[in-house]
Protein backbone atom coordinates (compact mmCIF):
# COMPACT_ATOMS: atom_id res chain seq x y z
CA UNK A 1 0.00 0.00 0.00
CA UNK A 2 3.05 2.29 0.61
CA UNK A 3 4.47 1.60 -2.62
CA UNK A 4 1.23 2.24 -4.07
CA UNK A 5 1.31 5.44 -2.51
CA UNK A 6 4.42 6.89 -3.20
CA UNK A 7 3.84 5.62 -6.83
CA UNK A 8 0.54 7.62 -6.88
CA UNK A 9 2.29 10.65 -5.74
CA UNK A 10 5.04 10.61 -7.89
CA UNK A 11 2.77 10.39 -11.00
CA UNK A 12 0.68 13.76 -9.90
CA UNK A 13 3.92 15.47 -9.44
CA UNK A 14 5.16 14.60 -12.74
CA UNK A 15 1.60 15.60 -14.50
CA UNK A 16 1.77 18.99 -12.38
CA UNK A 17 5.02 19.50 -13.51
CA UNK A 18 3.90 19.02 -16.65
CA UNK A 19 0.75 20.16 -16.90
CA UNK A 20 2.92 23.89 -15.90
CA UNK A 21 5.68 23.15 -18.31
CA UNK A 22 3.22 23.14 -21.25
CA UNK A 23 1.44 26.20 -20.09
CA UNK A 24 4.56 28.77 -20.68
CA UNK A 25 4.45 26.95 -24.27
CA UNK A 26 1.04 26.76 -25.48
CA UNK A 27 -2.31 28.04 -24.21
CA UNK A 28 -4.21 25.24 -22.18
CA UNK A 29 -7.85 24.80 -23.11
CA UNK A 30 -10.59 24.51 -20.07
CA UNK A 31 -13.45 22.31 -20.11
CA UNK A 32 -16.09 23.13 -17.36
CA UNK A 33 -19.78 21.46 -16.87
CA UNK A 34 -21.87 24.13 -15.47
CA UNK A 35 -25.50 25.05 -15.09
CA UNK A 36 -27.54 28.29 -14.07
CA UNK A 37 -27.87 27.60 -9.85
CA UNK A 38 -26.30 25.19 -7.60
CA UNK A 39 -29.81 24.00 -6.01
CA UNK A 40 -32.91 22.45 -7.62
CA UNK A 41 -36.35 21.22 -6.47
CA UNK A 42 -36.67 17.49 -6.64
CA UNK A 43 -38.72 16.67 -9.91
CA UNK A 44 -37.62 20.02 -11.54
CA UNK A 45 -35.69 20.16 -14.72
CA UNK A 46 -32.08 21.93 -15.70
CA UNK A 47 -29.41 21.79 -17.91
CA UNK A 48 -26.10 21.29 -17.82
CA UNK A 49 -23.40 22.58 -20.27
CA UNK A 50 -20.01 21.26 -21.07
CA UNK A 51 -18.12 24.54 -22.26
CA UNK A 52 -15.06 24.70 -23.42
CA UNK A 53 -12.73 28.04 -22.63
CA UNK A 54 -9.07 29.06 -24.56
CA UNK A 55 -9.02 26.34 -27.40
CA UNK A 56 -6.78 26.88 -30.57
CA UNK A 57 -7.68 24.88 -33.62
CA UNK A 58 -9.79 21.92 -32.23
CA UNK A 59 -10.80 19.91 -34.67
CA UNK A 60 -12.11 16.99 -32.03
CA UNK A 61 -12.97 15.50 -29.06
CA UNK A 62 -13.72 12.33 -26.98
CA UNK A 63 -14.75 13.37 -23.31
CA UNK A 64 -16.37 10.88 -20.81
CA UNK A 65 -18.60 11.97 -17.96
CA UNK A 66 -19.96 10.28 -15.06
CA UNK A 67 -23.35 11.53 -12.77
CA UNK A 68 -24.81 9.73 -9.90
CA UNK A 69 -27.92 7.87 -11.61
CA UNK A 70 -29.81 7.45 -8.30
CA UNK A 71 -30.19 11.36 -8.07
CA UNK A 72 -30.19 12.44 -11.32
CA UNK A 73 -32.39 11.03 -14.61
CA UNK A 74 -30.49 12.08 -17.77
CA UNK A 75 -33.49 13.10 -20.55
CA UNK A 76 -31.76 14.18 -23.50
CA UNK A 77 -27.99 14.96 -24.63
CA UNK A 78 -27.11 17.14 -27.95
CA UNK A 79 -24.74 18.84 -29.01
CA UNK A 80 -23.71 22.65 -29.00
CA UNK A 81 -23.14 24.65 -31.00
CA UNK A 82 -19.62 25.17 -30.45
CA UNK A 83 -18.55 24.00 -34.03
CA UNK A 84 -21.97 24.80 -36.09
CA UNK A 85 -21.91 28.72 -34.80
CA UNK A 86 -18.47 29.18 -36.72
CA UNK A 87 -19.87 27.10 -39.59
CA UNK A 88 -18.31 23.58 -39.64
CA UNK A 89 -20.78 20.53 -40.02
CA UNK A 90 -19.29 17.64 -37.88
CA UNK A 91 -20.43 14.08 -36.62
CA UNK A 92 -21.55 13.87 -33.31
CA UNK A 93 -22.40 10.22 -31.43
CA UNK A 94 -23.35 10.09 -27.82
CA UNK A 95 -24.19 7.13 -25.52
CA UNK A 96 -25.97 7.29 -22.19
CA UNK A 97 -25.41 3.98 -19.54
CA UNK A 98 -27.94 4.79 -17.08
CA UNK A 99 -26.93 1.44 -15.09
CA UNK A 100 -23.25 2.73 -14.65
CA UNK A 101 -24.07 6.68 -14.69
CA UNK A 102 -21.82 7.35 -17.34
CA UNK A 103 -22.09 9.60 -20.59
CA UNK A 104 -19.92 9.15 -23.86
CA UNK A 105 -19.51 11.94 -26.08
CA UNK A 106 -17.69 12.57 -28.81
CA UNK A 107 -17.24 15.17 -32.52
CA UNK A 108 -15.37 16.03 -35.25
CA UNK A 109 -15.31 18.09 -38.01
CA UNK A 110 -16.52 16.62 -41.68
CA UNK A 111 -12.53 17.58 -43.54
CA UNK A 112 -9.67 16.93 -41.10
CA UNK A 113 -8.15 20.10 -42.11
CA UNK A 114 -10.54 22.48 -41.17
CA UNK A 115 -10.50 23.50 -36.91
CA UNK A 116 -11.91 25.88 -34.65
CA UNK A 117 -10.62 28.43 -31.77
CA UNK A 118 -12.11 30.44 -29.10
CA UNK A 119 -14.54 29.26 -26.26
CA UNK A 120 -18.07 28.09 -26.28
CA UNK A 121 -20.58 25.21 -25.42
CA UNK A 122 -19.82 21.73 -26.53
CA UNK A 123 -22.67 19.90 -25.65
CA UNK A 124 -25.94 19.84 -23.52
CA UNK A 125 -27.23 17.36 -21.20
CA UNK A 126 -31.34 18.09 -20.49
CA UNK A 127 -31.85 16.40 -17.13
CA UNK A 128 -34.09 16.12 -14.01
CA UNK A 129 -33.27 16.12 -9.83
CA UNK A 130 -34.63 12.51 -8.82
CA UNK A 131 -33.76 12.58 -4.69
CA UNK A 132 -32.65 14.94 -2.22
CA UNK A 133 -29.26 14.74 -1.33
CA UNK A 134 -25.92 16.00 -3.21
CA UNK A 135 -24.95 15.06 -6.71
CA UNK A 136 -21.80 14.90 -8.54
CA UNK A 137 -21.27 15.37 -12.38
CA UNK A 138 -17.71 14.91 -13.24
CA UNK A 139 -15.31 13.90 -15.77
CA UNK A 140 -13.75 10.31 -16.38
CA UNK A 141 -11.34 11.09 -19.42
CA UNK A 142 -11.15 13.73 -21.68
CA UNK A 143 -9.46 13.92 -25.23
CA UNK A 144 -9.01 16.47 -27.50
CA UNK A 145 -7.14 16.60 -31.23
CA UNK A 146 -6.25 18.89 -33.27
CA UNK A 147 -6.47 18.81 -37.18
CA UNK A 148 -2.71 16.68 -37.38
CA UNK A 149 -4.69 14.02 -34.41
CA UNK A 150 -2.31 15.26 -32.06
CA UNK A 151 -3.85 15.44 -28.28
CA UNK A 152 -4.21 18.25 -26.81
CA UNK A 153 -3.75 19.66 -23.03
CA UNK A 154 -6.49 20.51 -21.22
CA UNK A 155 -7.93 20.87 -17.78
CA UNK A 156 -11.28 20.19 -16.07
CA UNK A 157 -13.58 21.65 -13.80
CA UNK A 158 -15.97 18.96 -12.77
CA UNK A 159 -19.76 20.22 -10.97
CA UNK A 160 -21.67 19.41 -7.46
CA UNK A 161 -25.45 20.34 -7.16
CA UNK A 162 -27.55 19.69 -4.33
CA UNK A 163 -32.10 18.90 -4.15
CA UNK A 164 -34.09 18.96 -2.04
CA UNK A 165 -37.80 18.40 -1.99
CA UNK A 166 -40.87 20.09 -0.55
CA UNK A 167 -42.02 18.21 2.76
CA UNK A 168 -45.09 16.03 1.90
CA UNK A 169 -44.30 13.45 4.11
CA UNK A 170 -44.92 10.37 1.84
CA UNK A 171 -44.13 7.02 3.74
CA UNK A 172 -42.80 3.76 1.52
CA UNK A 173 -43.80 1.14 1.55
CA UNK A 174 -43.09 -2.63 0.30
CA UNK A 175 -44.23 -5.87 0.11
CA UNK A 176 -43.23 -8.37 -0.11
CA UNK A 177 -39.77 -7.87 0.53
CA UNK A 178 -38.49 -11.35 -0.33
CA UNK A 179 -39.23 -13.28 -3.57
CA UNK A 180 -37.96 -16.85 -3.57
CA UNK A 181 -38.46 -18.86 -6.33
CA UNK A 182 -37.37 -22.04 -4.90
CA UNK A 183 -35.84 -24.05 -7.63
CA UNK A 184 -36.14 -22.99 -11.14
CA UNK A 185 -35.18 -24.75 -14.62
CA UNK A 186 -32.60 -22.95 -17.03
CA UNK A 187 -34.08 -21.49 -19.71
CA UNK A 188 -37.37 -20.50 -18.33
CA UNK A 189 -38.51 -17.29 -17.17
CA UNK A 190 -41.02 -17.52 -14.01
CA UNK A 191 -42.94 -14.06 -12.41
CA UNK A 192 -43.79 -13.17 -9.19
CA UNK A 193 -44.89 -9.36 -7.93
CA UNK A 194 -44.40 -7.09 -5.56
CA UNK A 195 -46.44 -3.98 -4.37
CA UNK A 196 -45.27 -0.38 -3.31
CA UNK A 197 -47.68 1.93 -1.32
CA UNK A 198 -47.63 5.25 0.42
CA UNK A 199 -48.77 4.42 3.85
CA UNK A 200 -48.19 8.35 4.38
CA UNK A 201 -49.42 11.89 3.07
CA UNK A 202 -48.86 13.52 0.00
CA UNK A 203 -47.51 12.37 -3.56
CA UNK A 204 -45.19 9.69 -3.53
CA UNK A 205 -42.99 9.70 -6.54
CA UNK A 206 -39.94 7.03 -6.58
CA UNK A 207 -38.22 4.30 -9.29
CA UNK A 208 -37.26 0.55 -8.69
CA UNK A 209 -33.82 -0.62 -10.23
CA UNK A 210 -32.73 -3.79 -10.79
CA UNK A 211 -29.23 -4.58 -9.51
CA UNK A 212 -28.38 -7.33 -11.12
CA UNK A 213 -28.74 -8.15 -14.88
CA UNK A 214 -30.35 -11.21 -14.89
CA UNK A 215 -33.42 -9.67 -12.85
CA UNK A 216 -36.19 -7.50 -15.37
CA UNK A 217 -38.35 -5.32 -13.19
CA UNK A 218 -41.95 -3.58 -14.58
CA UNK A 219 -42.51 -0.38 -14.43
CA UNK A 220 -39.05 1.12 -13.29
CA UNK A 221 -40.83 4.19 -12.23
CA UNK A 222 -43.78 5.01 -10.08
CA UNK A 223 -45.83 7.93 -8.89
CA UNK A 224 -48.59 5.89 -6.82
CA UNK A 225 -49.33 2.65 -5.63
CA UNK A 226 -48.05 0.15 -7.72
CA UNK A 227 -48.08 -3.52 -8.60
CA UNK A 228 -44.39 -4.40 -10.24
CA UNK A 229 -44.00 -7.61 -12.51
CA UNK A 230 -39.96 -9.33 -11.70
CA UNK A 231 -39.03 -11.56 -14.23
CA UNK A 232 -35.93 -13.91 -14.32
CA UNK A 233 -33.69 -13.62 -17.21
CA UNK A 234 -32.19 -17.65 -16.69
CA UNK A 235 -30.41 -17.91 -19.75
CA UNK A 236 -27.96 -15.21 -19.00
CA UNK A 237 -26.40 -17.20 -16.17
CA UNK A 238 -24.96 -20.22 -15.37
CA UNK A 239 -26.99 -23.35 -13.99
CA UNK A 240 -26.39 -26.00 -10.93
CA UNK A 241 -25.71 -23.28 -8.14
CA UNK A 242 -27.96 -21.14 -6.18
CA UNK A 243 -28.15 -16.82 -6.76
CA UNK A 244 -29.15 -13.70 -4.69
CA UNK A 245 -30.24 -10.80 -6.28
CA UNK A 246 -31.98 -7.36 -4.93
CA UNK A 247 -34.18 -4.87 -6.67
CA UNK A 248 -33.38 -1.59 -4.85
CA UNK A 249 -37.12 1.17 -4.63
CA UNK A 250 -36.27 4.66 -4.32
CA UNK A 251 -38.55 7.43 -3.66
CA UNK A 252 -39.12 10.79 -1.74
CA UNK A 253 -40.80 8.81 1.07
CA UNK A 254 -37.64 6.68 1.65
CA UNK A 255 -35.58 3.29 0.16
CA UNK A 256 -36.09 -0.11 0.47
CA UNK A 257 -35.16 -3.26 -0.68
CA UNK A 258 -36.72 -6.61 -2.47
CA UNK A 259 -33.92 -9.88 -2.57
CA UNK A 260 -34.66 -12.04 -4.98
CA UNK A 261 -33.75 -16.08 -4.42
CA UNK A 262 -33.26 -18.99 -6.56
CA UNK A 263 -31.88 -22.12 -7.09
CA UNK A 264 -31.10 -23.24 -11.02
CA UNK A 265 -30.80 -26.71 -12.62
CA UNK A 266 -30.98 -27.31 -16.04
CA UNK A 267 -32.05 -30.55 -18.33
CA UNK A 268 -29.11 -31.05 -20.63
CA UNK A 269 -30.03 -29.69 -24.46
CA UNK A 270 -28.58 -30.70 -28.08
CA UNK A 271 -30.14 -28.25 -30.74
CA UNK A 272 -28.38 -25.52 -31.56
CA UNK A 273 -31.11 -22.12 -31.54
CA UNK A 274 -32.82 -21.18 -34.72
CA UNK A 275 -31.07 -18.59 -37.12
CA UNK A 276 -32.65 -16.69 -39.66
CA UNK A 277 -31.19 -13.85 -41.92
CA UNK A 278 -33.56 -11.68 -42.86
CA UNK A 279 -31.23 -9.04 -44.56
CA UNK A 280 -28.93 -9.26 -46.98
CA UNK A 281 -29.13 -12.23 -49.34
CA UNK A 282 -26.69 -14.26 -50.00
CA UNK A 283 -24.17 -13.41 -52.88
CA UNK A 284 -25.71 -9.97 -53.51
CA UNK A 285 -23.63 -7.52 -55.67
CA UNK A 286 -23.41 -4.20 -54.84
CA UNK A 287 -22.05 -0.98 -55.07
CA UNK A 288 -22.44 0.73 -51.34
CA UNK A 289 -19.97 1.26 -49.44
CA UNK A 290 -22.17 0.08 -45.80
CA UNK A 291 -23.70 -3.08 -45.30
CA UNK A 292 -26.88 -4.18 -42.47
CA UNK A 293 -27.18 -7.06 -41.46
CA UNK A 294 -30.75 -7.55 -40.05
CA UNK A 295 -30.98 -11.66 -38.14
CA UNK A 296 -33.78 -13.32 -35.65
CA UNK A 297 -32.97 -15.99 -33.24
CA UNK A 298 -34.16 -17.28 -29.65
CA UNK A 299 -34.47 -14.22 -27.20
CA UNK A 300 -31.95 -16.78 -24.87
CA UNK A 301 -29.32 -17.30 -27.39
CA UNK A 302 -26.25 -15.42 -28.06
CA UNK A 303 -24.86 -14.41 -31.53
CA UNK A 304 -22.16 -13.21 -32.86
CA UNK A 305 -21.23 -12.13 -36.59
CA UNK A 306 -17.44 -13.14 -37.86
CA UNK A 307 -16.77 -13.33 -34.08
CA UNK A 308 -17.83 -10.27 -32.66
CA UNK A 309 -20.69 -10.56 -30.01
CA UNK A 310 -23.78 -8.73 -31.07
CA UNK A 311 -26.56 -8.02 -28.49
CA UNK A 312 -29.52 -10.05 -28.94
CA UNK A 313 -33.19 -8.53 -28.29
CA UNK A 314 -34.83 -10.40 -25.02
CA UNK A 315 -38.29 -10.06 -26.47
CA UNK A 316 -37.89 -10.89 -30.02
CA UNK A 317 -34.69 -12.44 -30.64
CA UNK A 318 -33.02 -9.64 -33.32
CA UNK A 319 -29.65 -8.84 -33.75
CA UNK A 320 -28.29 -6.42 -36.38
CA UNK A 321 -24.60 -4.77 -37.15
CA UNK A 322 -23.88 -2.18 -39.60
CA UNK A 323 -20.46 -2.29 -41.07
CA UNK A 324 -17.96 -1.44 -43.78
CA UNK A 325 -17.35 -3.25 -47.32
CA UNK A 326 -13.98 -3.28 -49.15
CA UNK A 327 -14.05 -3.71 -52.83
CA UNK A 328 -14.44 -7.22 -53.52
CA UNK A 329 -15.66 -10.29 -51.67
CA UNK A 330 -17.07 -9.59 -48.19
CA UNK A 331 -17.80 -12.72 -45.96
CA UNK A 332 -19.34 -12.62 -42.72
CA UNK A 333 -19.76 -15.43 -40.51
CA UNK A 334 -22.94 -15.56 -38.22
CA UNK A 335 -23.71 -17.90 -35.46
CA UNK A 336 -25.71 -18.33 -33.11
CA UNK A 337 -25.28 -20.75 -29.67
CA UNK A 338 -26.99 -21.14 -25.95
CA UNK A 339 -25.95 -21.73 -22.82
CA UNK A 340 -24.98 -25.62 -23.35
CA UNK A 341 -22.92 -24.12 -26.73
CA UNK A 342 -24.83 -25.50 -28.98
CA UNK A 343 -23.98 -23.63 -32.00
CA UNK A 344 -25.17 -22.75 -35.36
CA UNK A 345 -23.33 -20.64 -38.54
CA UNK A 346 -24.50 -19.04 -42.01
CA UNK A 347 -22.08 -17.67 -44.28
CA UNK A 348 -23.01 -14.57 -46.17
CA UNK A 349 -21.54 -13.30 -49.15
CA UNK A 350 -21.61 -9.91 -50.61
CA UNK A 351 -19.63 -8.40 -53.07
CA UNK A 352 -18.81 -4.89 -53.33
CA UNK A 353 -18.27 -3.78 -57.26
CA UNK A 354 -17.19 0.17 -57.88
CA UNK A 355 -14.99 -0.04 -60.56
CA UNK A 356 -16.69 0.34 -63.87
CA UNK A 357 -16.61 -1.85 -67.43
CA UNK A 358 -13.57 -1.17 -69.62
CA UNK A 359 -14.19 0.37 -73.45
CA UNK A 360 -11.85 0.48 -76.03
CA UNK A 361 -12.81 2.95 -79.24
CA UNK A 362 -11.13 3.13 -82.29
CA UNK A 363 -8.89 6.48 -82.92
CA UNK A 364 -10.73 9.37 -85.36
CA UNK A 365 -8.69 11.71 -86.98
CA UNK A 366 -9.02 15.56 -86.23
CA UNK A 367 -9.69 15.90 -89.38
CA UNK A 368 -12.30 14.90 -91.89
CA UNK A 369 -13.68 14.59 -95.29
CA UNK A 370 -16.20 11.87 -95.50
CA UNK A 371 -19.72 12.65 -94.50
CA UNK A 372 -20.02 9.78 -92.69
CA UNK A 373 -18.03 7.81 -90.69
CA UNK A 374 -18.16 4.12 -89.07
CA UNK A 375 -16.64 3.70 -85.27
CA UNK A 376 -15.99 0.10 -83.89
CA UNK A 377 -15.45 -0.51 -80.32
CA UNK A 378 -15.64 -3.00 -77.21
CA UNK A 379 -16.74 -3.47 -73.95
CA UNK A 380 -17.44 -6.10 -71.28
CA UNK A 381 -20.72 -8.05 -72.98
CA UNK A 382 -23.16 -7.61 -69.58
CA UNK A 383 -22.71 -3.94 -69.76
CA UNK A 384 -24.94 -1.19 -71.45
CA UNK A 385 -23.48 1.14 -74.06
CA UNK A 386 -24.27 4.33 -75.56
CA UNK A 387 -23.02 6.55 -77.87
CA UNK A 388 -24.20 10.08 -77.75
CA UNK A 389 -26.58 9.36 -74.62
CA UNK A 390 -28.28 7.08 -77.22
CA UNK A 391 -28.34 3.15 -76.67
CA UNK A 392 -26.01 0.99 -78.81
CA UNK A 393 -26.87 -2.76 -79.74
CA UNK A 394 -23.59 -5.15 -78.33
CA UNK A 395 -22.52 -8.40 -79.99
CA UNK A 396 -22.07 -11.31 -77.61
CA UNK A 397 -18.33 -10.75 -77.05
CA UNK A 398 -19.01 -6.89 -76.30
CA UNK A 399 -18.04 -5.65 -79.56
CA UNK A 400 -20.11 -3.12 -81.63
CA UNK A 401 -19.45 -0.63 -84.76
CA UNK A 402 -21.81 2.69 -85.22
CA UNK A 403 -22.46 4.75 -88.02
CA UNK A 404 -22.29 8.88 -87.40
CA UNK A 405 -23.32 11.27 -90.30
CA UNK A 406 -21.58 14.50 -90.08
CA UNK A 407 -23.75 18.10 -90.12
CA UNK A 408 -21.32 20.46 -87.64
CA UNK A 409 -17.80 21.38 -88.43
CA UNK A 410 -16.62 20.27 -84.65
CA UNK A 411 -18.21 16.96 -83.53
CA UNK A 412 -17.95 14.90 -80.47
CA UNK A 413 -18.53 11.56 -80.01
CA UNK A 414 -19.10 10.08 -76.57
CA UNK A 415 -19.42 6.59 -75.51
CA UNK A 416 -20.49 5.24 -72.18
CA UNK A 417 -20.54 1.74 -70.30
CA UNK A 418 -22.65 1.25 -67.58
CA UNK A 419 -22.98 -2.10 -65.84
CA UNK A 420 -26.01 -3.23 -63.57
CA UNK A 421 -24.73 -1.41 -60.65
CA UNK A 422 -24.50 1.99 -62.19
CA UNK A 423 -20.73 1.92 -62.32
CA UNK A 424 -20.15 3.85 -65.73
CA UNK A 425 -17.17 4.48 -67.75
CA UNK A 426 -16.88 7.36 -70.64
CA UNK A 427 -14.90 7.63 -73.54
CA UNK A 428 -14.91 10.95 -75.50
CA UNK A 429 -13.93 11.36 -80.08
CA UNK A 430 -13.43 14.72 -80.88
CA UNK A 431 -12.86 16.08 -84.77
CA UNK A 432 -13.60 18.70 -87.25
CA UNK A 433 -15.37 18.23 -90.52
CA UNK A 434 -13.29 19.40 -93.62
CA UNK A 435 -15.06 18.46 -96.60
CA UNK A 436 -13.31 18.62 -100.28
CA UNK A 437 -16.42 20.80 -101.22
CA UNK A 438 -17.17 23.55 -99.23
CA UNK A 439 -19.97 23.09 -97.01
CA UNK A 440 -23.49 24.79 -98.15
CA UNK A 441 -26.14 25.69 -95.32
CA UNK A 442 -29.45 27.41 -96.74
CA UNK A 443 -31.97 29.14 -94.78
CA UNK A 444 -35.21 30.41 -95.96
CA UNK A 445 -36.95 33.47 -93.99
CA UNK A 446 -40.36 32.06 -92.60
CA UNK A 447 -39.19 28.43 -92.66
CA UNK A 448 -38.51 25.78 -89.72
CA UNK A 449 -36.57 23.84 -92.21
CA UNK A 450 -33.06 24.26 -93.72
CA UNK A 451 -30.76 22.22 -95.62
CA UNK A 452 -27.12 21.48 -95.16
CA UNK A 453 -24.65 19.78 -98.02
CA UNK A 454 -28.31 18.22 -99.69
CA UNK A 455 -29.80 17.32 -96.26
CA UNK A 456 -32.80 19.10 -94.42
CA UNK A 457 -32.86 19.50 -91.11
CA UNK A 458 -35.45 21.61 -88.61
CA UNK A 459 -34.34 25.11 -86.99
CA UNK A 460 -36.35 25.79 -83.69
CA UNK A 461 -37.25 29.14 -84.57
CA UNK A 462 -37.20 30.66 -88.96
CA UNK A 463 -35.64 33.21 -90.22
CA UNK A 464 -37.05 36.65 -90.31
CA UNK A 465 -35.99 40.30 -92.07
CA UNK A 466 -35.92 43.36 -89.90
CA UNK A 467 -34.53 46.43 -91.53
CA UNK A 468 -33.59 44.24 -94.93
CA UNK A 469 -31.25 42.26 -92.81
CA UNK A 470 -31.79 38.60 -92.21
CA UNK A 471 -31.87 37.71 -88.34
CA UNK A 472 -31.57 34.12 -87.20
CA UNK A 473 -32.04 32.66 -83.97
CA UNK A 474 -28.57 31.94 -81.90
CA UNK A 475 -28.94 28.52 -81.39
CA UNK A 476 -28.45 28.44 -85.65
CA UNK A 477 -25.37 29.58 -85.40
CA UNK A 478 -24.16 27.14 -83.01
CA UNK A 479 -25.24 24.53 -85.10
CA UNK A 480 -24.04 25.72 -88.28
CA UNK A 481 -19.97 26.75 -87.30
CA UNK A 482 -19.98 24.27 -83.47
CA UNK A 483 -19.80 28.08 -82.04
CA UNK A 484 -20.04 28.28 -78.57
CA UNK A 485 -23.05 30.71 -76.97
CA UNK A 486 -22.45 32.78 -74.12
CA UNK A 487 -25.78 34.02 -72.94
CA UNK A 488 -25.59 36.73 -70.29
CA UNK A 489 -28.80 37.50 -69.44
CA UNK A 490 -28.74 40.65 -66.88
CA UNK A 491 -26.63 42.52 -69.52
CA UNK A 492 -28.42 40.89 -72.33
CA UNK A 493 -25.06 40.14 -74.24
CA UNK A 494 -24.17 37.31 -76.35
CA UNK A 495 -20.75 36.26 -76.65
CA UNK A 496 -20.06 33.94 -79.80
CA UNK A 497 -16.38 32.04 -80.11
CA UNK A 498 -15.00 30.25 -83.00
CA UNK A 499 -11.38 28.85 -82.72
CA UNK A 500 -9.56 32.80 -82.15
CA UNK A 501 -12.59 34.57 -83.41
CA UNK A 502 -15.00 36.63 -80.86
CA UNK A 503 -18.17 38.47 -81.36
CA UNK A 504 -19.36 40.36 -78.66
CA UNK A 505 -23.30 41.58 -79.05
CA UNK A 506 -25.65 43.62 -76.77
CA UNK A 507 -29.69 42.96 -77.22
CA UNK A 508 -31.14 47.01 -79.04
CA UNK A 509 -27.85 47.92 -79.68
CA UNK A 510 -25.53 48.33 -83.06
CA UNK A 511 -22.53 48.95 -81.44
CA UNK A 512 -20.65 45.55 -81.08
CA UNK A 513 -17.02 43.80 -81.13
CA UNK A 514 -15.04 41.82 -82.97
CA UNK A 515 -11.85 40.12 -81.28
CA UNK A 516 -12.05 43.11 -78.94
CA UNK A 517 -12.45 45.81 -81.97
CA UNK A 518 -15.29 47.91 -81.85
CA UNK A 519 -18.16 47.42 -85.08
CA UNK A 520 -21.06 48.87 -85.95
CA UNK A 521 -24.18 47.25 -86.83
CA UNK A 522 -26.71 47.84 -89.74
CA UNK A 523 -29.40 45.61 -86.98
CA UNK A 524 -29.07 45.38 -83.75
CA UNK A 525 -29.71 42.10 -82.17
CA UNK A 526 -33.57 41.46 -80.92
CA UNK A 527 -35.69 38.98 -79.16
CA UNK A 528 -38.39 37.48 -81.00
CA UNK A 529 -40.89 35.70 -79.36
CA UNK A 530 -38.46 34.54 -77.00
CA UNK A 531 -35.85 33.57 -79.25
CA UNK A 532 -32.03 35.77 -79.40
CA UNK A 533 -31.89 36.98 -82.91
CA UNK A 534 -28.78 38.01 -84.57
CA UNK A 535 -27.63 39.26 -87.65
CA UNK A 536 -26.67 36.26 -90.00
CA UNK A 537 -24.26 38.07 -92.54
CA UNK A 538 -22.21 40.01 -90.07
CA UNK A 539 -21.86 36.69 -88.28
CA UNK A 540 -20.82 34.41 -91.12
CA UNK A 541 -18.43 36.53 -92.29
CA UNK A 542 -16.79 37.19 -89.57
CA UNK A 543 -16.12 33.17 -89.29
CA UNK A 544 -15.09 33.57 -92.98
CA UNK A 545 -18.00 32.27 -94.27
CA UNK A 546 -19.12 33.18 -97.51
CA UNK A 547 -23.18 34.94 -97.86
CA UNK A 548 -25.40 34.56 -100.54
CA UNK A 549 -28.67 36.16 -101.00
CA UNK A 550 -31.66 35.17 -103.17
CA UNK A 551 -34.03 37.71 -103.05
CA UNK A 552 -37.02 36.27 -105.00
CA UNK A 553 -36.89 33.09 -102.86
CA UNK A 554 -36.02 35.10 -99.71
CA UNK A 555 -33.42 32.90 -98.81
CA UNK A 556 -29.56 33.26 -97.54
CA UNK A 557 -26.95 30.58 -98.98
CA UNK A 558 -23.79 30.46 -95.99
CA UNK A 559 -21.07 28.64 -97.62
CA UNK A 560 -17.33 27.74 -95.50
Amino acid sequence: MLVKKVFVLVCFIVLLFSFFSSSFAQDVAKLSLTTDKQQYLVDSGFMIELKIDNVQQLYGYSIDISYQQNQIELLKLEEGDFFSSRGMETIFQQKNDVKLGTVQLASAILGKSYHVSGSGVLARMHCKAKFEGSALVSFIKVTLKDPNLNDMPSITQNLTLTFFAEKNDPVLSVEPTLLDFGSVEFGSQPEKTFQVKNIGKGEIRGEALSLNPWIRVRPQQFSEDTEFSVVLLTHTIPPGTSYTGEIKIRSNGGEQSVMVKLSLFQDTKTDPPPLLILTPDNNIITRESRLFILCETHPEAFASINQQRIAVDSEDGIFFMNTTLKEGLNSFIVSVWDAYENKRSETINVTRKTIPPQISVSEVPLFVKEEEIQIQGKTEPDASLFFNRQPVLLAKDGSFSVSYKIIHEMNQLVFTAVDNLGNARTVVRVFFHRPAQPNAIILVVGSNTATFNGRSFAVDAPPILVEGRVMVPIRVIAEIFGAEIDWRAESKTVVIALRYDQIVLIVGNKQASVNGKAVLLDTAPLIDQGRLMVPIRFISEVFKAKVEWDQELKQVTIRF
